[in-house]
């Protein structure tokens, strides 16, 4: 698989998942709204839009790897300034390099003294004047 198709069924894995945790805790209700945010967009800051059993919406970022080891991924600007700005903000890591894919919640890694953040790119942008 590309990166891409990782990525891509990580967040299907979770969204389905998402879903048949609220329908087995008898919430049909919620998990018909449980939504693929990122399938209509990335500008979000999170991937998936759902929803405690006591109803309160949350917003998953899901991080895929088939990788095994430690967990590490990269946050873009937008996941960061979402994740400090909302306290329902969460990541779920997903492995896919077993045979069954595993989730596991890590909760909100901007917030969580648990979690250091680096600096990883610098993006460069010309200033007023046109390059040649």
């Amino acid at each position: 698989m590309n990166r891409e198709q990782t990525g891509l069924a990580g967040e299907e894995y979770v969204l389905q998942s998402q879903r048949r945790v609220l329908r087995e805790a008898g919430r049909t209700d919620l998990a018909e709204k449980v939504e693929h945010v990122a399938a209509t967009g990335t500008d979000q800051g999170y991937d998936i839009r759902s929803y405690t059993i006591e109803g309160v919406e949350i917003h998953i970022e899901v991080k895929t790897t088939e990788r095994t080891g430690e967990a590490e991924f990269v946050l873009s600007s937008t996941e960061r300034r979402r994740a400090e700005a909302d306290s329902n903000w969460c990541v779920h890591f997903v492995r896919l390099s077993t045979g069954q894919p595993s989730v596991t919640e890590l909760g909100n890694v901007a917030t969580d003294s648990d979690w250091q953040l680096e600096v990883h790119a610098w993006r460069c942008r010309a200033k007023c004047r046109e390059v040649q």
